[in-house]
C-alpha cells in the first residue's frame, strides 16, 4: 500500500531571482576563470613586447602578473570555493543577491584600479577585499 503525504505551505517565494547571484561560487568562478584567461593573454602579449602596462608605471611585467595571479585569479577561486564550503559547514547561505554583487564589484574594482595604475587607491581597494569576505563568511556563523 502506497501513501502519499502532501505538504503545504503558506509561503512560497516568487521573487525573481538571477542564479548567478544565489550561490556564493558562481560569480566568483566566473570571474576567475575569466580574468585568468584575459590576464592570460595580457600577460603574452607584454612578453611579446606589446606596451600593455605601461599605465602601470609603477608596477614591472613580472610584479604585476605575480600581484594578479595572486590577488586576481588566486582570490576569485579561494573566494568561491569558500563560500561554497562555508554554506557546507554551517547550512546557510553568507552570500547572495546584492551583497555578493557587491562584493565581486569590490574585486573587479581591485583588478581595474591595478591596471591603470591607480597607485594607492589600487592598494587600499585590494587589501580590502580579504577582510570584506572574512565579514561575509562570519556573518552567517
Amino acid at each position: 500500500m502506497k501513501r502519499t503525504i502532501r505538504i503545504e505551505s503558506d509561503q512560497v517565494d516568487t521573487s525573481p531571482r538571477i542564479a548567478l547571484w544565489a550561490l556564493g561560487f558562481r560569480p566568483f568562478y566566473l570571474a576567475g576563470a575569466l580574468f585568468g584567461s584575459i590576464a592570460m593573454l595580457l600577460w603574452l602579449g607584454a612578453l611579446a613586447g606589446w606596451p600593455l602596462l605601461d599605465s602601470a608605471s609603477y608596477m614591472s611585467g613580472t610584479l604585476w602578473h605575480v600581484h594578479e595571479m595572486i590577488f586576481g585569479f588566486g582570490a576569485a577561486i579561494v573566494t568561491g570555493f569558500l563560500l561554497t564550503a562555508v554554506r557546507a559547514w554551517t547550512s546557510t547561505n553568507p552570500a547572495q543577491g546584492a551583497g555578493l554583487a557587491a562584493l565581486l564589484l569590490l574585486w573587479l574594482a581591485g583588478r581595474i584600479l591595478m591596471w591603470l595604475g591607480a597607485g594607492p587607491l589600487g592598494v587600499v581597494v585590494d587589501v580590502a577585499f580579504l577582510p570584506w569576505l572574512r565579514l561575509f563568511c562570519c556573518a552567517c556563523s
